[in-house]
């Protein structure tokens, strides 16, 4: 049994449909427990696209609720139902979105009593670190991403987003989620062996080239992605910092690495 762990990228997409990216999400694999972060529209293709079964999800964790990053939950959950799964299914939410997301599942007939498989729904903690069987931790840090959204009071919103702190045996990854701006990256505690996976829709690649100059960083990986062609993003890196190529990876759907 391996104690390192695995990113498989099931989307790299940001919040417009592409015909070549699905939207933001990847697997944290490992030999006894699978967590899928996000699941916007048309994640159950993209699972099916990469070979991998539904019944391996052993959970799915929802940084924040806008539709790019939750909308195909309901439909990945009903794939479940339809292919027989029997295992229980945890479910990573803010709080106040629990009563949200019972609410939504019953609107859709996806009625408990007749999914199979038990629900676990699971609320979010700021800072709380959770332990996923001895092969990993993960911590949630709150960022600024929906606080524009305060603007609009008695609409039910929690205004609650997520960046990621992923520990492992031999290794970390920190994953920005959707950001306001590229202070909201200031959470994590860099060091010369840290991954760290960023999207490039609320953080220019300026920032982040500003960000591998200035931080020890082993790797930074750029997902979430509003163009198909990488090209200009490389262009950039190019002109602005050549030597750091080496430690930047564009990502597409299916890449996989290691932490």
């Amino acid at each position: 049994m391996s104690d390192s762990i695995k990113i498989v990228f099931t989307g790299t997409g940001s919040g417009r449909s592409s015909l070549n990216r699905f939207h933001s999400s990847f697997l944290i694999r490992s030999d006894s427990y699978n967590l899928l972060i996000d699941a916007g529209d048309g994640i159950s293709r993209a699972l099916l696209r990469l070979g991998i079964e539904f019944k391996e999800i052993d959970g799915v964790l929802i940084t924040h609720f806008h539709p790019d990053h939750f909308s195909g939950l309901i439909t990945l959950i009903q794939q479940m139902k339809m292919y027989n799964r029997q295992m229980p299914l945890d479910l990573f939410v803010s709080k106040s979105n629990i009563s949200f997301l019972k609410e939504l599942l019953n609107k859709s007939y996806m009625l408990e009593d007749r999914l199979g498989f038990v629900l676990n729904f699971q609320k979010i903690e700021t800072g709380k670190r959770l332990d996923f069987r001895g092969k990993f931790t993960l911590t949630a840090l709150e960022n600024s991403h929906l606080q524009k959204y305060r603007d609009y009071p008695g609409k039910g919103l929690d205004f609650k987003s997520y960046s990621l702190a992923i520990e492992s045996a031999t290794g970390d990854l920190f994953y920005s989620g959707d950001v306001d701006s590229p202070a909201d990256l200031d959470v994590f505690n860099f060091n010369a062996n840290s991954i760290l996976v960023t999207e490039t829709t609320h953080i220019s690649i300026e920032a982040v080239i500003r960000l591998l100059q200035e931080k020890e960083i082993k790797k930074i990986i750029l997902t979430h992605l509003d163009a198909d062609d990488p090209s200009t993003l490389i262009s950039t890196i190019s002109a602005s910092f050549p030597e750091g190529l080496s430690r930047i990876t564009i990502a597409h759907d299916g890449l996989i690495i290691s932490v």
